[in-house]
C-alpha cells in the first residue's frame, strides 16, 4: 500500500466516504483500520509538537482535523513511556 502522498486531507476524505457508505460500526472499523495504519505510516505529518504529553495524565491528545459540525474528528495521541491504557 503506497502511503507516500497520503495526507490528512486524503485520510479525512476516505473517512467521509466510509461513514457515508456504511452504518455498521464493525464494518466501519474494518474499513478504517488499514487507512489509519496507512496514514500513521505516511511521512511528513508527524511533527515534534505532536509528541508532547501532559506529565500528570501521561499522554497528549492533539487534534489534527475536526468537521465544522463535529461529526468527524482525527486525533494523534502520544503516550509517555510506561504510561498507557489499562489492560
Amino acid at each position: 500500500m503506497d502511503n507516500t502522498n497520503y495526507s490528512i486531507e486524503q485520510y479525512v476524505s476516505d473517512l467521509r466516504t466510509i461513514i457515508n457508505e456504511e452504518t455498521d460500526e464493525r464494518k466501519i472499523v474494518e474499513k478504517v483500520r488499514p487507512l489509519a495504519k496507512k496514514f500513521a505510516d505516511a511521512p511528513g505529518w508527524m511533527r515534534n509538537e505532536l509528541r508532547k504529553c501532559n506529565e500528570e495524565q501521561g499522554y497528549g491528545l492533539h487534534l489534527l482535523h475536526e468537521e465544522h459540525n463535529h461529526d468527524l474528528a482525527v486525533f494523534a495521541i502520544s503516550w509517555l513511556p510506561d504510561r498507557g491504557t489499562l489492560a
